[in-house]
């Protein structure tokens, strides 16, 4: 059991070092909001057809040259005819870490997890698809801020890195308000197919 609270806090607060004995109430809610949004985008990878068994919840990537973890909150699997899509989501909250870095730090995560593309197949590629995912109302400054760097960190690293796609507090609640399941899975499809190669403007 206490290996359990010790991974789960390193899976929660990968970059600093917080024990249970220095949790406070903002923590405790930064915690409880990220497992709640967690979970219900894993609803909408349901709704969407994602198959139970091809998604993992708070799962991690060990870096090849690095050879340490890179936490993501889900990572799911949709199968497909010719080649599977891998989907990686990230909870981002401003309480811990600006989501702003960790979309800049995402080109040095994929090379990382990757590896050498001499020595073995590249795990992500172009057409996957990284979520980041807002579990608060962000201010309309700092989400025109995020907004820009997707994009900037996209276009500079377009053949390399997967599609970045965000989901803000806003879509994602509204997506899980609609009752019908069938509506709710299709306008989760359409959200995917927002993203395509960027390929230099074309």
């Amino acid at each position: 059991m206490q290996n359990f609270w010790m991974d789960f806090m390193t899976f929660m607060f990968p970059d600093r070092e917080v024990t249970i004995d220095k949790l406070d109430e903002r923590l405790c809610g930064y915690m409880a909001n990220r497992i709640y949004t967690s979970l219900g985008f894993e609803q909408l990878l349901l709704d969407a057809g994602y198959k139970p068994e091809r998604i993992r919840y708070m799962t991690s990537f060990q870096g090849q040259q690095s050879r340490t973890p890179h936490y993501f909150d889900l990572a799911a699997t949709f199968e497909q005819e010719y080649f599977d899509n891998l989907l990686l989501a990230r909870v981002v909250d401003y309480t811990v870490s600006s989501p702003q870095d960790f979309v800049n730090s995402l080109p040095s995560v994929v090379r990382d997890i990757n590896g050498d593309p001499i020595a073995r197949p590249a795990l992500l590629r172009d057409h996957d698809i990284i979520a980041i995912i807002s579990p608060n109302t962000m201010a309309t400054g700092r989400l025109t801020r995020l907004r820009q760097t997707i994009r900037t960190v996209q276009v500079s690293n377009d053949v390399t890195l997967p599609r970045l796609l965000l989901f803000t507090n806003e879509e994602l609640t509204n997506l899980l308000k609609c009752e019908d399941v069938k509506e709710r899975g299709e306008k989760v499809v359409e959200k995917f197919r927002e993203v395509r190669p960027y390929r230099g403007g074309e």
